[in-house]
């Protein structure tokens, strides 16, 4: 028979040992970045390789651009692209279209460091979330899991409390249409979904989200992609898939087509792409509070610059 609703409570338990990933992302982090890549990560080192962004396609970076050793930046004028912020660009690579970066271009020493301790704080927090236990959460929704998310048949909500919520997923795909994940939680909680398989959200024909509510700040939200796979892909039409949180994959290719990310994108292998998509400053929970008193009213506010 269908369950129209469906509730498990995960009975694991809190570790003290489990640190707060968030505090060792620090200069890596959405205060400083919208996108941040890493220079392509092998064996914890993540100073190699090339990693190639392509901002295209009516696509927007509402912030900041890091990109790590030997790394490119491309924003391709003929398809507006647009940074509306500073890109702060290895010595050793090269960027793009110039004109369509509203900020400063920053390749200099200074920067190679900057950009050296961006990579070494986010390879930090990304070690720091994997080693996490699973803590104590709520799950409903029908088809809802804390071990395994794969195309439920409708909307789903993971409920945790204050202080530091962790999941441990093997995939977490979206891509029917008819399904979406809210995480939920007080304004002093934190969320680190590790995903150790497939992560992707929408399809070409379907959107889909993950958001926040409860007073949960989208800068509180950590998806943390471990090791080689398949790359993570946000896809919709049109902006039409929405992920709220920092996405860090050290070891994934990204490629977001027709979704917007509120928070942070962070990638250490061979390209970070975007296509009619947007990437923005999260925003701060008092303002979420707002935006979810009026979603009643059919109503949606979002930063632009």
């Amino acid at each position: 028979m269908a369950v129209a609703a469906l509730v498990l409570v995960i009975a694991g338990q809190v570790h003290a040992t489990n640190v707060n990933p968030f505090t060792d992302l620090g200069s890596a982090g959405p205060s400083n970045w919208q996108i941040l890549t890493l220079g392509g990560c092998s064996a914890g080192s993540c100073d190699k390789a090339t990693t190639n962004v392509t901002v295209a396609n009516f696509s927007s970076v509402d912030g900041n651009v890091g990109v790590a050793p030997s790394g490119n930046l491309s924003v391709v004028q003929a398809t507006d692209g647009e940074v509306y912020g500073n890109a702060s660009v290895y010595s050793h690579g090269t960027v793009g279209n110039i004109y369509d970066i509203s900020g400063t271009i920053s390749q200099s020493s200074a920067t190679d460091t900057l950009l050296d301790n961006a990579a070494t704080a986010a390879m930090k927090a990304y070690n720091d979330a994997a080693g996490d236990s699973a803590t104590s959460v709520t799950c409903s929704g029908t088809g809802c899991s804390t071990t395994n998310i794969v195309n439920p048949s409708g909307a789903i909500t993971i409920t945790g409390g204050s202080g530091l919520n962790v999941i441990d997923l093997t995939n977490l795909e979206l891509n029917s249409g008819s399904e979406s994940l809210t995480l939920s939680a007080p304004s002093n909680g934190y969320f680190v979904i590790n995903v150790s398989g497939t992560f992707s959200v929408g399809s070409s024909s379907a959107a889909g989200d993950i958001l926040v509510a409860g007073g949960l700040s989208q800068a509180n939200v950590l998806y943390n992609v471990e090791g080689t796979g398949s790359a993570v892909a946000f896809t919709g039409s049109w902006y039409g898939t929405d992920v709220q949180g920092i996405v860090l994959a050290p070891y994934r290719d990204i490629a977001l087509n027709g979704a917007t990310v509120d928070g942070e994108v962070i990638s250490g292998n061979l390209n970070l792409t975007i296509n009619y998509s947007n990437v923005d400053i999260p925003e701060p929970a008092t303002l979420l509070l707002l935006t979810t008193g009026l979603a009643g009213l059919g109503l949606r506010i979002r930063r632009r610059s």
